[in-house]
């Protein structure tokens, strides 16, 4: 069952249909932004080890960290180690430990060299050696850490952590005991290890995340309401009975954890092995996946579990072809649910190539409709993206025909190939230097650097010489510019202007089609249209390309494409198999949506609304221009982003009570008539019927609430008929329904 930020369907009460269904598209997924300190973190704590309860007599001290000797640098050198805290357990003859930290004595034997305060924290002052010496009063307990100062280096660079710890790893805080209002401390400390083998004091830089170790199924684990943790490293439990485990992250990908049991129990170190679960993501061979997971590992951030068998079958068909899978579609893959096969007939079929022919029609601001059809033509006999590209730069072809006459001068075609293809836009570089944007993703791109673009393209050579804001041909003294590819100065051109128009566009064709940023551009803009945008697939510029949180997908997706010619078959069906395509949208996190830690949930475009009014219906939604234009159709294919999945409230009124979908739903001929009559009949139970419309609506079953909300809604109705409609009403009406 699809949810949205922890909610189910079950909307299907008078109060949704009154007010639910106007917000029914609201909280899409989005974006996202990845935030330090967020993230979803579920850790199965391991057995052995720990304490087992109340803590006896005291009759040992132990320092944590348990090192012979630290290393700290001199005071003064701000943003090294000059702090260290230290962590002083007390243990029993049984083992079980108590923090005593502020409960010792420190006496240090020079205190120009380092200074410890009363709750354990050294602080460094000046080169030296010292012994700090630990006694726990009223008894001959002792212990003793040496400390070593040092004067920092002349050019410090930050270090480089090979290990991280949260020490203790595991804590039984037994005299916590809320009724009684009794709390009890625990001071913690990170400890980094880096490349030398020293010892670093992350505690007060390093962020933990405290949660609620309640149920660890719950992904991602609730924040703790049962202890607290001060920016000291500092933790008070509060709630007895329960368990809390405290995570921390470095941003190079290390990540260490402790478990705190609360009240008489028992705690267990955590294993650093179970602080990720790679989940559904886990052992795929997927490049996509591999990826993915690489990026969710090193944030100690676990993936959305698999997405159901009915949530998947109306994505693929959506995503492939355009439109929702019918009633009977539907029925045939939940009872064989083999997606990878299902998969393979999508994109095998004419209306995968029918539907990309669309995609591509649209971005190239094609208004003849006959350019989808030929791209569609050419996926049909096997065409790469390389060589659907390659026709439109070589004027090759029907397709590269109807290219030029709706782009018919050579700025306004090199424009739309290099922006379809790369991402790249360069209208703005015709007449000054772009402040921004840069082909060679450096800061500053110089109108220049078009012109070397254009002089691929032109058949009058005086159109390569730049443009001033006046429209004059002023730029580069009055010369023409040579034809250069700015996106890679590694890439040797060879012909010039003196060569014929079509030489010198079939080595652009070349050259652009088998450089990276045509694979890296369009196979985002593929990924993008399915999965999740990495970043604005519309407007590449180095800062575009600095913001993308998760650089080893771009980076997979860019490989994959290159590896596979740019089959836009091959690598629309690597997507749609990859588990990370397949992750569900149930995932209550939206912190870290940016690392594709689930499925986004994003409206259906206008087609598939259709169909999803047709399912349940029976028949089309009546005035079909209407429908799509508010459901983002794009009519004039004026802008490669027309096409929109935007919410409104029209959208969630004409799924209500418009008479463009109220129609269908009345027809004394349409599915609802003819379930009730069924039921009527007693061919079918009313259960069936509720059923029959879920499956057309969501592919998918009523389960036991939308059941009893349905039954509700039937038997508040006039008859069996309206209350269909109401039932059917509300389906179309639901977040799930409309959202993939």
């Amino acid at each position: 069952m699809l949810q949205v930020n922890g909610k189910n369907f079950l909307v299907m009460a008078k109060a949704m249909m009154a007010v639910g269904a106007a917000v029914g598209f609201m909280g899409c997924g989005g974006g996202g932004s990845s935030g330090g300190g967020g993230g979803s973190t579920t850790a199965p704590i391991t057995s052995g080890g720990g304490n087992t309860g109340v803590v006896g007599p005291i009759s040992g001290l132990a320092v944590n960290p348990g090192a012979s000797q630290l290393e700290l640098y001199s005071a003064g050198t701000a943003g090294t180690n000059e702090q260290f805290q230290l962590v002083i357990d007390g243990y029993d003859a049984q083992g079980n430990a108590k923090d005593l930290t502020r409960d010792v004595t420190y006496a240090i034997s020079d205190d120009t060299v380092v200074q410890i305060d009363a709750n354990g924290l050294l602080t460094a002052q000046a080169p030296g050696q010292a012994t700090v010496d630990i006694t726990f009063p009223g008894s001959s307990l002792a212990t003793s850490i040496d400390v070593n100062v040092v004067a920092s280096p002349a050019n410090m660079t930050a270090p480089v952590f090979t290990a991280l710890e949260l020490l203790p790893k595991a804590r039984t805080l037994y005299e916590v005991d809320m009724a009684a209002g009794v709390d009890q401390l625990q001071q913690t400390v990170i400890v980094g290890t880096d490349s030398n083998g020293r010892l670093w004091d992350l505690t007060r830089s390093n962020g933990v995340e405290t949660m609620d170790y309640a149920d660890p199924s719950l992904q991602p684990l609730p924040v703790s309401t049962a202890g607290q943790l001060d920016p000291n490293g500092l933790f008070r439990g509060i709630q007895d009975a329960t368990d809390v485990l405290l995570v921390t992250k470095t941003t190079s990908g290390l990540v260490a954890g402790s478990h705190f049991h609360l009240g008489v129990g028992q705690s267990k170190p955590v294993s650093p092995g179970a602080l990720f679960n790679g989940g559904p993501l886990t052992g795929s061979a997927n490049p996509i996946d591999q990826a993915v997971l690489q990026v969710l590992q090193l944030n100690g951030i676990s993936p959305a579990p698999l997405s159901t068998d009915g949530e998947f079958v109306r994505r693929a068909y959506a995503d492939s072809i355009g439109r929702l899978p019918t009633p009977a579609e539907t029925e045939a893959f939940l009872a064989n649910p083999d997606r990878d096969a299902l998969v393979d007939a999508l994109v095998a079929s004419p209306a995968f190539d029918a539907h990309m022919g669309k995609f591509f029609g649209e971005h190239f601001q094609m208004q003849d409709l006959a350019f989808d059809s030929w791209v569609a033509s050419e996926l049909a006999a096997g065409s790469t993206a390389q060589k659907i590209f390659t026709d439109l730069i070589t004027q090759t072809g029907p397709g590269a025909a109807i290219f030029d006459t709706e782009h018919a001068t050579a700025a306004e075609q090199v424009e739309e190939i290099v922006h379809v293809g790369s991402g790249y836009t360069i209208e703005c570089d015709r007449c000054h230097d772009h402040p921004v944007a840069s082909m060679a993703d450096d800061p500053h791109a110089l109108q220049t650097q078009r012109y070397q673009l254009d002089a691929f393209f032109v058949t009058d050579l005086d159109e390569t010489i730049p443009l001033d804001r006046n429209a004059n041909r002023t730029g580069n003294n009055g010369n023409r510019i040579e034809p250069g590819f700015p996106f890679d100065a590694n890439v040797a051109v060879t012909t010039t202007l003196a060569d014929d128009v079509a030489t010198r566009r079939a080595e652009f064709a070349q050259i652009f089609t088998t450089s990276d940023i045509f694979f890296r551009g369009l196979s985002h803009r593929l990924f993008g249209s399915t999965v999740q945008t990495l970043m604005n697939p519309n407007q590449v510029l180095k800062a575009t390309l600095d913001s993308v949180k998760n650089k080893p997908l771009l980076d997979a997706l860019t490989a994959t494409f290159k590896s596979q010619n740019a089959s836009i078959k091959d690598f629309m069906t690597t997507v749609f198999k990859s588990k990370a395509y397949q992750l569900s949208s149930n995932y209550a996190d939206t912190l870290n949506d940016e690392l594709v830690v689930r499925h986004l949930v994003n409206r259906h475009h206008a087609e598939a609304m259709e169909t999803l009014v047709a399912n349940v219906t029976g028949s089309m939604p009546a005035q079909a221009a209407f429908f799509r234009d508010s459901f983002g159709f794009p009519l004039t294919r004026a802008a490669i982003n027309e096409r929109s999945t935007a919410v409104n409230m029209s959208q969630s009124l004409i799924l209500m009570n418009s008479p463009v979908v109220h129609a269908g739903l009345t027809d004394p001929a349409g599915t609802v008539a003819t379930l009730a009559a069924d039921v009527a009949a007693a061919n079918i139970t009313q259960a069936d019927a509720v059923n029959a419309i879920f499956k057309a609506g969501l592919s998918r079953e009523a389960d036991a609430t939308d059941m009893q909300a349905a039954n509700d809604l039937i038997g508040q109705a006039g008859s069996m008929e309206e209350g269909l409609q109401d039932v059917a009403a509300a389906v179309l009406s639901s977040i799930e329904a409309a959202a993939k």
